[in-house]
Order: structure tokens, then sequence, then C-alpha cells
């Protein structure tokens, strides 16, 4: 039971409400192929580069976020799921809070086997219109973002989780593009940490 109130306890501590508009103090992006950014090698990001996969699901993420830390199981679980389905998770830190050291500790600590970006000027926050980590977006070949919000439904509002997870949003989002079906819902309110 301490160990369940403690856990609580840092989740609300390390998270706030997504109920904000957040305001980033740079870019307006409307086309996401004029985004630059890098991943931790330096490398520069191109989005053109995602219309080989079937579907690419941007996952926004803070290594001090107490959420990011409880996920990093589920999103390597379907990484590994939909690799050979030509479906990509990637995540992204948003703002320059964190070093490239401090970035990689997290994914080392937390074994997450994905790309990470930098979004240094919130391009892809503002693009996506972004608000909380950890949150996702998932766009089809063609750029359209075909699901965002949560991962799944744990968490029901800060603090308060469910016993049983009974319904995996961005599960379901990958198997009705490797199904061709269609999706039973589309949009989801994800809560987590403010992004800053």
């Amino acid at each position: 039971m301490l160990r369940f109130l403690l856990g609580t306890i840092l989740i609300i501590a390390g998270c706030q409400t997504s109920n904000q508009n957040p305001i980033y103090p740079y870019l307006n992006v409307t086309n996401p192929i004029s985004i630059q950014v890098s991943n931790l090698k330096g490398e520069t990001f191109n989005w053109e580069n995602l219309q080989q996969n079937k579907a690419t699901a941007f996952i926004f993420i803070s290594p001090e976020c107490p959420l990011c830390e409880n996920y990093s199981l589920t999103i390597n679980t379907l990484q590994k799921q939909f690799k050979n389905e030509k479906i990509e998770l990637i995540g992204i830190v948003p703002g320059n809070y964190y070093s490239v050291e401090q970035i990689d500790s997290f994914l080392t600590t937390y074994q997450l086997n994905i790309q990470v970006l930098l979004d240094t000027q919130y391009a892809f926050c503002n693009f996506f219109n972004a608000k909380v980590t950890p949150e996702v977006f998932v766009v089809n070949a063609k750029s359209e973002t075909i699901y965002e919000g949560k991962i799944d439904n744990w968490i029901q509002a800060l603090g308060i989780k469910r016993r049983v997870i009974t319904k995996f949003y961005l599960e379901e989002a990958f198997q009705s593009i490797v199904n061709n079906t269609p999706l039973s819902i589309s949009k989801t309110e994800a809560i987590g940490c403010l992004i800053e």
C-alpha cells in the first residue's frame, strides 16, 4: 500500500494537468516537411523518409516524467510487435532542458529502443499541438494524423490508475493500419506532464 501511495505522489508531483493550451516561444509549423530537427547523434531528421512506413508514431517523452518511465515497457513491446509491419515509433524530447547525456541515460535505464529526436525549438510540438508527455500522434504514409492522445487507458486522471487496462488505443491504431480497417477511436485526451 505504501509503495502504491508513493508512486501516486510521484506521478502527481512530476506531472501537471493537460487542460492548458501550451504556448511555445519558437516556430509555428504548418508543413511537417519544413521541420528541421536532429537525433541524439546529430543526424538530421527527414520527414519525407517516413513515406516508406505504413505509419509512424511520434511519442512526446521527457526523461523526468514518471509516466514516460512507466510506459517504456509498453513502447518497447509495441516497437517489437510492429517492426516488421513498417510501423515506426519515434520519441520526441521537447525543449532544451535535457542534455544528450541525460536523454541517453534515460533511454539506457528504461531500455527504450526507439529513435529519439530533439525538438529544441518546439517545431513538432507546434505542428501536432502536443501538450503533455507521454502523448502520441500517429501519421500514415500520406502524413495524415490518424490518431492522437493516450497510449492506453491505464491513467484515468493524474494519480488515478486502472487496475486493468481495457483500451489499447495505440496498439489498436497500429492494428487498423496493418489490417486496413477503420479506426474506431481517432482521438483521446492525453494525461501527463505538461510540456514546458
